[in-house]
């Protein structure tokens, strides 16, 4: 929030950080109940919307985070063995990316 000023920023922080963690715990937990009520086929709609998004956020920000990806390093992470542990992850990140993407043009009316 405070690019120049650590204080601040820790500041910030302290009074941000629990209610963005609730909202991520939040997030997840809507989506495991829709699921659990659901099955494997869901109807995301209403305001169950943003948590979908929340969460399909988060986690493709947490593979990115432990894939640590970067622009320069996808092509590398998507030619990976088989038998490397983070070309699962990878696969995970593309399926999440390419399914809150799908949610993202629904909402838009863009059914192309």
């Amino acid at each position: 929030a405070f690019v120049d000023d650590d204080e601040a920023s820790a500041e910030f922080r302290r009074f941000t950080e629990r209610e963005l963690r609730d909202g991520k715990v939040r997030h997840a937990l809507d989506v495991q109940r829709a699921l659990e009520e659901q099955g494997l086929t869901v109807c995301i709609e209403g305001p169950s919307v943003s948590s979908w998004l929340g969460f399909l956020n988060d986690t493709r920000l947490v593979l990115g985070a432990r894939l640590e990806l970067t622009e320069d390093n996808q092509e590398e992470l998507a030619d990976l063995p088989d038998d490397d542990p983070r070309a699962a992850l990878f696969g995970l990140y593309g399926w999440l990316t390419h399914l809150q993407e799908s949610v993202v043009q629904a909402l838009l009316g863009d059914h192309d």
